[in-house]
């Protein structure tokens, strides 16, 4: 469906408060600084991707649902103050989509198709979709859309309790679409003070190494900071511990997108 010039990313967890929107973000904008037009998907219904790139003065009466149910892509395409990014924003009525599908979401697969012309179309080589923490038809919409999901989690193991389920929720969308989505974890908020994070990071070094992501982000207050105040910390605070650690993982991302 889709050639090499156009890389579609999810960033998907089941569980919350693990670095989705961050990484989105973050992504998003080392790829537009080197040169990228990229696009953001937003499929939270908390809509926190939207809330960090926009302000409450902008029209978002066609967005992420709208598109999902049919509408023109192109009136969901919002531009953001930094020219290489775009955004389709979430509203919270995506609720009534994952309602509607979410007891049979291998059902209700529409993204790939709506894609089908927004990419045809328009020169993004980047689409990253940020996906809510609900396992159901937007998270199944998210992955199966995807060139490669990345997995952002807590490095202690009650926040990788839930890892295996959504492997296997991955396996199962691939061998349904009988298509190879490539699925790496990628280690957030650690911190290396900590004997409990050195050691889920040591667990998954021996394990789980092939669908794992050699860099971690740290722990870092700038994050916080920068979603607070709706600032792009990446532009703002280049030289912070954080900003780096996301230039390495953009870096190994490119490289696993070309193996694959």
């Amino acid at each position: 469906m889709y050639d090499n010039k156009h890389k579609i990313i999810s960033i998907v967890n089941q569980k919350g408060g693990v670095g989705k929107t961050t990484t989105c973000i973050a992504l998003a904008s080392i790829a537009a600084n080197r040169g990228n037009r990229t696009l953001i998907i937003d499929l939270d219904p908390n809509c926190h991707s939207t809330s960090v790139l926009t302000n409450k003065k902008i029209d978002i009466t066609y967005n992420s649902y709208t598109f999902l149910t049919g509408s023109n892509y192109k009136k969901a395409i919002k531009k953001t103050a930094k020219p290489n990014i775009h955004l389709m924003p979430a509203v919270d009525k995506l609720y009534s989509f994952e309602k509607k599908h979410g007891k049979e979401p291998l059902k209700s697969i529409v993204l790939n198709k709506r894609l089908e012309k927004l990419i045809k179309n328009e020169q993004y080589q980047y689409i990253i979709i940020d996906c809510c923490s609900t396992v159901g038809a937007l998270q199944f919409n998210a992955v199966t859309a995807a060139n490669m999901v990345i997995i952002p989690a807590i490095p202690d193991f009650l926040s990788l309790a839930g890892f295996n389920q959504l492997l296997l929720t991955l396996r199962r969308i691939n061998n349904k679409y009988n298509k190879l989505c490539n699925y790496y974890l990628l280690f957030t908020m650690f911190q290396e003070q900590l004997k409990s994070h050195k050691s889920v990071v040591e667990w998954a070094r021996n394990k789980i190494k092939d669908i794992t992501f050699k860099n971690k982000i740290p722990f870092d207050e700038v994050f916080l900071e920068a979603n607070n105040h709706g600032v792009n910390f990446i532009d703002e605070m280049p030289a912070s511990h954080g900003s780096q650690s996301y230039v390495s993982v953009y870096t190994e991302m490119q490289n696993l997108l070309k193996e694959s």
